[in-house]
This record gives C-alpha cells, structure tokens and sequence, in this order.
C-alpha cells in the first residue's frame, strides 16, 4: 500500500476548482480528482458510506477510507487490466478481467481465485452466495457458492456486456456496447435465467443500482443516466466532466462515485448543494 502526495496536485487545484464550480450551478456532479492520471479507472464499488475501491489499468486497485478525499494504492498481484469490481459486504469482494480476484479484508490484500478463458468486465453481488460477471460477445457467468465455481447464462444478445448490478440475488442489469440488432441495457427478474431488453442507443460502461427501482447508468463522453422506475425510463445527469466513464457505484440513494479516463473520479450528493473538491494526483496506479 502506498499513499500518494504529491505537490503536483496543487497545480491543478485552481483549474479543477474553476470548473466544478461554474458547472456545479447545473450538475449535481463534480470533478474530484485532478488531470492527468497515470493509469484509466475502470470500475469502482461502495462498501459503505465513505469507503470505496476503484480498479483498472495494470492491475491497479485504489482504495479510499475518508469519501474520496485521498486515495491509496493496494497490490493485485496482477498487471492484467481489471475491468470491474464488487463486495457483498465492507469485507468480501471480487474483481474481474482476463481472471478474478478475491478479498476478504476490505480490499487491501487480494489472491487469484480462478481462471477463465473469457475476458471478464463487469462483476456484481446479489447476496452473500450469488454473484453474476459479464464479458465479451454478451457472456455472462453466475456463481451459488461465493465464486468457488461458475456456470454460464444466455444473455440474449452478442452485444459486448461491460458491466452488471444486482439488488438481490434475482433481480439485475447488465450494460455495454451495441450490436446490432442488440441493446445496450438488459434486465433481469429471475436470477439471469431470461434477459429482456430496455435501452438500444447508447454505449454504456457502467452500471449501479440502489434498489429495484433507483439506478443509474454511465458511459461514453461523460453520459450519465439516471432511472427510477427499474430501467423502463431514463434520463441524463449533466456531468460537468466531458471524459469517458467507465464505472459507478452508490452507497445510497443519495450518495455516489463514478470513474473514468485519465483517472476522473466525480462524486455526488444529492441531499446537499455541490461544492468544489479535489483529492490528490494519483500517477502511475500499478
């Protein structure tokens, strides 16, 4: 573990201060980590309020303990791009990509759980036992024992899956890029045994769900989604950043993060105004 200061953030304070705040009038979101960032996010998951892990290019895993104000570097034990992350609860977690990790201490040791011959990008927890991944040419894979051992679902699409949330252990969505004929949000009411289609125009990366009806869903150029009626409808956020984001999670309904390239992180909370904040430059995450 490594923690990170640097005086190059102080660089970046006085241009990362001038854009949340002329944005914040607008947006519920702002910018939270400065450009540039040595290694792209692709994924991060809440394990309570305040505490969260986000991983990505070479096998890094950041991790932080006090609401995104600094950020730590944990080893993987891999120099393999991790695609996405989960915890069932502030202990247990997975993360995904050409493998999967696992953690039993709240993400700051992880070990290679298993192999598999599908690249991986998105992974999520139903309960204590039940966990889907997605991947590549619409793959999904599911786990009853805690990730000892997998199966594969029939997704109903070759669209390329690139991340997934569930509620409970049957109720989920999964996101990711359009094949045509194909979506780019599936649902499901029943463990993953049948998917059904809800969105077809826009590339989504990640995807987060509080509970059967409150979600939120992001993506290419910024794009952020919000849904209150389980995915029948969305609508967007205004993001103030325009850079890609690759992954989000939210602790409640109120309280939110998303990743993305060049190491954005953006945090929101809807219950209080936007105020500008910035954590320190992260460079060089492996």
């Amino acid at each position: 573990m490594r923690r990170i200061s640097t005086a190059a953030s102080l660089a970046f304070f006085a241009i990362a201060a001038f854009y949340s705040t002329a944005a914040s009038a607008q947006s519920r979101w702002f910018w939270q980590n400065p450009r540039p960032q040595g290694s792209s996010l692709s994924a991060v998951a809440t394990l309570a309020p305040g505490i969260a892990v986000a991983v990505g290019e070479g096998g890094s895993i950041l991790r932080t303990s006090d609401g995104g104000a600094t950020w730590e570097f944990e080893e993987s034990g891999t120099t393999a791009w991790l695609e996405g992350v989960a915890f069932v609860n502030a202990n247990v977690g997975l993360a995904v990509g050409g493998g999967i990790l696992r953690t039993t201490d709240g993400g700051f040791t992880w070990t290679a759980q298993t192999a598999t011959f599908l690249h991986l990008r998105g992974v999520s927890f139903g309960d204590a036992s039940t966990a889907t991944a997605v991947g590549d040419g619409g793959r999904i894979l599911r786990t009853t024992d805690g990730g000892i051992t997998w199966t594969p679902q029939d997704s109903g699409t070759f669209s390329q899956l690139f991340a997934v949330s569930f509620v409970d252990a049957n109720t989920g969505w999964a996101v990711g890029f359009p094949t045509y004929p194909g979506p780019t949000i599936i649902h499901t009411t029943d463990g993953g045994a049948t998917w059904k289609p809800q969105e077809y125009d826009s590339l989504l990366y990640g995807v987060s769900f509080v509970d059967a009806n409150m979600g939120w869903a992001v993506g290419d150029l910024g794009k952020i989604l919000r849904t209150t009626d389980g995915g029948a409808n969305w609508i967007p956020d205004v993001n103030p950043m325009p850079d890609r984001l690759n992954g989000i999670s939210f602790a409640s309904a109120d309280t939110g993060t998303a990743v993305g390239w060049r190491g954005t992180i953006l945090r929101t909370n809807t219950r209080r105004p936007i105020t500008p904040s910035v954590t320190r430059a992260l460079r060089g995450a492996h």
